[in-house]
């Protein structure tokens, strides 16, 4: 069993890698694009007292309302995974999330300044990715790689 400081450690770890990947790939000239997710679902008729979950949007993403047993969604889950779904479909079919019928992504270039998406009860642009807590988190980040992981 893990702690809740080893945990948000694990994911503290994982964001930051996975923030730096963007902002090296988007460095190269690739297209990048980021995401918040903060709709959040109803789990056995009620919104969920944990709010917008880690994991939370894999239904949504693949368009799956049978993906937790004790979801239940409503006309804007299944317009949100409508919505959600056809942009994964498009990046995966064409390395760009953006269609028809589409709020447009924008591609994040640079990750403290870069507008990025929000998956909230509609998917609208954020103009500008939350740079302080993007400071918290690398500041979090740079004393945790000082630490061997589980150990602090």
């Amino acid at each position: 069993m893990t702690s809740g400081s080893d945990d948000l450690e694990q994911e503290l770890r994982r964001n930051l890698k996975l923030r730096r990947e963007l902002g090296a790939e988007a460095a190269k000239g690739k297209k990048a694009y980021t995401y918040f997710f903060s709709h959040v679902q109803n789990v056995n008729g009620q919104p969920s007292p944990q709010g917008a979950t880690h994991t939370a949007e894999i239904s949504f993403a693949w368009n799956n309302p049978k993906g937790q047993a004790n979801q239940t969604w409503t006309d804007v889950d299944t317009k949100l995974a409508d919505q959600m779904s056809s942009y994964w479909v498009n990046f995966i079919s064409k390395g760009d999330p953006n269609g028809n019928g589409l709020a447009k992504w924008p591609e994040n270039k640079d990750l403290m300044s870069g507008r990025v998406m929000v998956f909230g009860d509609t998917p609208q642009v954020e103009s500008a990715t939350p740079t302080a807590k993007l400071s918290f988190y690398q500041s979090a980040y740079q004393r945790l790689i000082k630490t061997p992981a589980g150990t602090n």
